[in-house]
């Protein structure tokens, strides 16, 4: 921040309102990079949410936030699953979402018995309805994750944001589950996927999820003993647009190391003792109230960041891959009204992530990520 013998006028630099204006007007770019307790010595406040704007008195501040941001909701959980994902089957269908919320609170999540879903086979016009219920999705747990309004005919467990959240941990896996291989004819695949879709937006989660669990890949032994031709495992790679992948696959002997009694004391060794660092939020560093420093990032930085990212890098459909994400910003023009508001959408859910503004399940949920080092020695 500039001295009093900046410009010779040590009155003005005395002036909270000349220092903000100063800032604003000057410094735009720069705000991020001061902190909250350099600003608070200059008696300033600022929001994190609104670009860094600058309030002279922390009442001016808590009443910006209380008007602007503390945001709520009056629609329940079956009522926002209706508008976001039923409403266009509203006509021709029944609801099922009375019974698909009971199971999903009532549900115990467990890994999918099968290690890769349909995500990146899906093209065209099939692709588009996925990623915009995804999308759908997106937008209705954004809004799931609203503070809900007082209304005391309404119980807690109608509010309650972790049945919707797990729509989007378990869409892929019981909608693009893979589908039998004596099914082999494209139109048939397109067919089966739309009607899971259908399904899926009717409510019908106990249905798909009981079938996806009927789907269960090799074990890693019946893996070993029949492994993926080289040249279709290098092609899968290329047709993902990941030709540094598909090169190393074709030019390079990778044997898979299969882990048995013989050598499982060796990964015992490797496995660290968990750090145990917990997902405590960062304490607001105001004197009294106001926001605490958020992480914020733009939605053209959101998509373009997610459409640069390769797809098929990850063997699992929980938490670790990003495939689902990637079609979706892929589709986004940001010159379309419908599509801005996706990304906007997108980006707030990134958003919430990134400063843990979710419930307590999710958190544990995406930190079940483990990083072991395996001997690659057959």
């Amino acid at each position: 921040m500039h001295s009093e013998k900046d410009n010779g006028s040590p009155v003005s630099w005395n002036s909270k309102r000349f220092i903000k204006t100063h800032l604003q007007e000057v410094h735009e770019a720069d705000l991020p990079q001061l902190t909250d307790a350099q600003l608070e010595d200059n008696d300033l406040f600022v929001c994190r949410e609104c670009k860094d704007e600058i309030f002279v008195s922390l009442n001016r501040l808590n009443n910006h936030i209380k008007q602007k941001h503390k945001q709520s909701r009056s629609l329940n959980n079956i009522q926002l699953v209706e508008q976001y994902l039923f409403h266009d089957l509203r006509k021709n269908y029944d609801s099922h979402w009375q019974d698909g919320l009971l199971f999903l609170s009532q549900l115990e999540l467990q890994p999918p018995t099968f290690r890769q879903p349909l995500t990146t086979k899906i093209k065209w016009r099939l692709e588009q309805n996925i990623t915009e219920t995804f999308t759908n999705i997106i937008e209705l747990n954004n809004e799931a994750l609203k503070e809900p309004d007082n209304n005391q005919h309404c119980t807690r467990q109608q509010f309650d944001p972790w049945p919707l959240l797990q729509l989007q941990i378990l869409f892929e896996q019981i909608v693009l589950f893979p589908i039998p291989q004596n099914t082999s004819n494209q139109k048939a695949v397109n067919s089966t996927i739309h009607t899971r879709l259908r399904k899926f937006k009717q409510g019908r989660i106990r249905e798909l999820y009981e079938e996806s669990r009927l789907v269960i890949s090799k074990s890693p032994l019946e893996q070993a003993q029949a492994p993926v031709q080289i040249q279709r495992s290098a092609q899968i790679a290329a047709d993902l647009d990941n030709y540094k992948t598909a090169n190393a696959r074709l030019t390079k002997h990778a044997p898979v190391a299969l882990i048995n009694d013989s050598n499982l004391h060796v990964l015992h060794k490797l496995h660290p003792p968990s750090l145990d660092r917990g997902c405590n939020k960062p304490q607001p560093r105001t004197r009294s109230g106001g926001t605490r420093r958020k992480f914020r990032c733009s939605a053209q930085s959101v998509v373009q960041t997610l459409t640069h990212l390769n797809r098929g890098k990850a063997t699992g459909i929980q938490c670790d891959s990003l495939d689902i994400y990637i079609k979706a910003a892929r589709r986004i023009d940001f010159k379309n009204a419908k599509d801005l508001r996706k990304a906007q959408a997108i980006a707030e859910f990134f958003n919430k992530v990134i400063n843990g503004d979710i419930p307590e399940p999710f958190k544990r949920y995406l930190r079940q990520t483990y990083l072991v080092a395996l001997e690659k020695d057959p």
